[in-house]
């Protein structure tokens, strides 16, 4: 971490060794809507290996029309406090 110029690099740095995170932006079904998907993401950044898993299990989840930004999808993910909340809108086809 020799020469660095941003005050954040080291921290950052020791952040990905120790505990690295990330936003998990995915999709899931949608009942009766406009578009067969609804877009999703974790708005706040999840352990990297609880990527996958979390990932499979949007994949089961289904959602009726209307959808709208900031819905909430799935809330308190394994008691974690990790919530996955809609990002675009699917309006309903009926």
């Amino acid at each position: 971490m020799e020469g660095n110029n941003c005050k954040l690099g080291p921290e950052y740095v020791k952040q990905e060794i120790e505990d690295p995170r990330r936003i998990l932006p995915t999709s899931v079904r949608v009942r009766n809507g406009v578009r067969p998907l609804a877009p999703v993401w974790t708005p706040q950044a999840i352990p990297k290996g609880m990527l996958l898993e979390l990932a499979a299990v949007s994949r089961t989840i289904e959602l009726d029309a209307p959808v709208h930004v900031g819905d909430i999808v799935l809330s308190n993910w394994k008691g974690l406090g990790i919530d996955l909340v809609a990002s675009g809108e699917v309006a309903s086809n009926t």
